[in-house]
């Protein structure tokens, strides 16, 4: 029997699959399958996937007919697992040789849907280690939504954590049963949002404080500009999140939810505001700054804080601050 199948979706992956799908194979938990999806790659993605192999039949690959994005890419993954867990794995990050026996150790002892470990930042270009995200005392032993939500919210005290980058092993029969698949719609922000509604759905999900995920950071990738649609399309999958709770779902949990979809809401508010700005669309602009009175505070301090990056008195005068600079940062909270 396959224990875990390995999702790898790809686009133009060429030169680092090769080195995800051998870390794949390279578990002590032999009895996995690597499904490998190209995702209508313009370049030798499936060919460098093979070449890795050397080889192996536990490698499988799908082929996408047109370009999906990870979401849709995942899902078909997941169609075509054959394995009892399933466990994601980007193209250009890598798992420790020990990582699915430890993790579907874990869920099989606890009886949970859903297990993880801690990431292990490493440059993407040197391959340097930048350290786990979270630390010997970041991940707590067990996620529910509520700690889940509240782990994923902008610190800026610690611009590279967050729990929506977690890769968590899950019960292939689980998601089946609650027909889960990744949002499609969303091509940022889709792990968040998958992983939540496996939490809403009831999974128990377990954690392990050891990094044993390698997840590349190139550049400011962990802390991107990110485009008001991307956003927007997460505050619509949070609001919908929190309108189908249960009338008597759990109140942290709710008020969970209801803080994270408050700070997505302040950030794609600034980055609609930002992009109108830009684009000359100044009506436009302030309509999405004006969408509610705690948009219009978050969009009116940010905008007051460039002001005073600029060498603007703290206290502008009356005629002072009327026209904004074109050169708006995109940068996010």
């Amino acid at each position: 029997m396959i224990a875990a199948s390995v999702i790898l979706a790809a686009h133009d992956a060429a030169g680092t699959i090769g080195s995800a799908v051998a870390s794949a194979l390279a578990q002590s938990l032999r009895e996995i399958e690597v499904v490998v999806v190209d995702d209508a790659s313009r370049d030798a993605t499936a060919e460098a996937a093979r070449a890795a192999a050397g080889g192996d039949p536990r490698l499988r690959l799908v082929t996408m007919g047109e370009n999906s994005g990870p979401a849709g890419a995942r899902n078909a993954g997941i169609a075509a697992a054959r394995g009892r867990y399933v466990a994601i794995l980007d193209a250009d990050d890598a798992f420790a040789p020990t990582r699915l026996e430890a993790l579907v150790g874990l869920a099989e002892h606890d009886g949970a849907e859903m297990a993880c470990d801690d990431l292990l930042l490493v440059d993407g270009d040197s391959g340097a280690s930048l350290g786990p995200m979270f630390g010997p005392s970041g991940l707590p032993p067990v996620l529910d939504a509520a700690a889940f939500a509240l782990a994923d919210l902008p610190d800026p005290r610690a611009p590279r954590r967050g729990s929506g980058f977690l890769k968590p092993l899950v019960r292939r029969d689980f998601l089946r049963r609650h027909g889960l698949v990744y949002p499609e719609r969303m091509r940022f922000a889709e792990d968040y949002a998958f992983a939540l509604a496996c939490l809403l759905a009831g999974a128990r999900w377990r954690t392990l404080g050891r990094p044993l995920y390698r997840y590349a950071v190139h550049g400011r990738s962990l802390t991107a500009r990110h485009r008001a649609a991307d956003l927007e399309a997460l505050r619509d999958a949070d609001t919908a999140a929190l309108a189908g709770l249960p009338a008597d779902a759990d109140a942290g949990t709710r008020r969970a939810l209801a803080l994270h979809l408050a700070s997505v809401r302040r950030r794609a508010a600034w980055a609609r505001f930002v992009e109108d700005y830009k684009a000359g669309a100044i009506g436009a602009a302030l309509r999405a700054a004006a969408a509610d009175p705690d948009t219009l505070r978050h969009v009116a301090g940010r905008c007051l804080a460039h002001l005073r990056e600029r060498g603007l008195p703290g206290r502008p005068g009356r005629d002072q601050g009327r026209d904004l600079p074109r050169d708006l940062p995109g940068d996010l909270p």
